[in-house]
């Protein structure tokens, strides 16, 4: 029996500069849809997405200009999204990480491409001009040592729950850097992200009022393909001001999610974040146990041979649809 597939969105920390390159010299409809988007921003940004993605920077340097790189990862995953559901292949889920779950709703119907992206830019400069300068830290380690070392986590928020051996903290800048240090000391590896803000904790909680009041100009229709939320850890079918809040502000959980899937049959995943993220994540749960043939497709990576990838997932992909 075939089984459903689930599109999956990443959020902040899985950007860079370069993303989705290769797709658009060599693929023409992603270029469509990515010249789409970034004619919505435009009035906003007094300048080109693709441009800032293309032009601006190079792969290996820092992409962490929230107004620049919100829309741009909502974007990438809408364009490739669109690349495939026009070769047939329509998830029966859709899955979003953060900032994900606007490409998510924007996917499933819940809200339209120009409200997400003008959205993704205002709440960013909400964000830069009144929240502290933070930080987000991956910590490469299991759960427990939150209990076994409370002393290194006082000053910082669990800020989302992606594996058995991967949880994320935010925190003001300062008790993040401290915290990679320490974890570093005691051979613990950890990851700074490219984000310089405390989302998924009460850092954002200042511009709640003003975020809410830019999230109410949107216009919500139900969905037209199921989607679940990492932040409400459940179905939804319709979405509002407040759960596009609740987005930003509570804490993810990938882990829960993915399970709850995969225990009602969901056993196909496909992985539409530029780097490959959510992939990763899905190869350290215990899907096996849960669901022994479940399969996980990367679309694009920072590695290159993106087009060739694409290809041949689509090929491979036509067969389920």
């Amino acid at each position: 029996m075939v089984r459903p597939m689930t599109f999956m969105y990443s959020g902040q920390g899985s950007q860079y500069y370069q993303m989705g390159a290769e797709l658009y010299q060599q693929n023409p409809r992603f270029k469509v849809w990515m010249d789409h988007c970034s004619e919505i921003c435009y009035p906003l940004l007094d300048c080109d997405l693709t441009d800032i993605l293309y032009q601006s920077g190079q792969m290996q340097e820092p992409f962490e200009t929230l107004r620049y790189t919100n829309p741009s990862l909502i974007a990438i995953q809408y364009s490739l999204s669109r690349v495939l559901m026009e070769q047939g292949i329509e998830p029966a889920q859709t899955l979003g990480y953060s900032l994900g779950e606007l490409v998510s709703a924007i996917v499933s119907g819940c809200l339209d491409i120009e409200d997400g992206l003008i959205l993704s830019i205002e709440a960013a400069k909400l964000f830069e001009d009144h929240t502290p300068q933070s930080g987000m830290l991956a910590v490469l380690s299991e759960k427990s040592l939150l209990q076994a070392s409370p002393e290194l986590f006082k000053n910082v928020t669990v800020s989302g729950e992606n594996c058995q051996a991967n949880f994320v903290v935010s925190g003001l800048a300062s008790p993040i850097n401290t915290l990679h240090a320490a974890l570093r000391e005691q051979g613990i590896s950890s990851v700074l992200l490219p984000v310089r803000y405390g989302f998924h904790t009460h850092l954002i909680d200042d511009v709640e009022t003003q975020f809410k009041a830019l999230a109410k100009h949107c216009f919500f229709q139900q969905a037209q393909i199921p989607l679940l939320s990492l932040s409400q850890k459940k179905p939804l079918e319709h979405i509002s001001a407040e759960y596009l809040w609740d987005v930003f502000r509570q804490p993810v959980y990938f882990e829960d999610g993915v399970t709850q899937l995969i225990q009602r049959g969901y056993n196909k995943f496909i992985d539409l974040s530029p780097s490959a993220t959510l992939s990763t994540f899905l190869k350290y749960i215990d899907t096996d146990s849960l669901a022994p043939n479940a399969e996980i497709y990367p679309t694009i990576s920072q590695f290159g041979s993106n087009q060739v990838t694409l290809e041949r997932l689509q090929n491979k992909l036509q067969a389920f649809a």
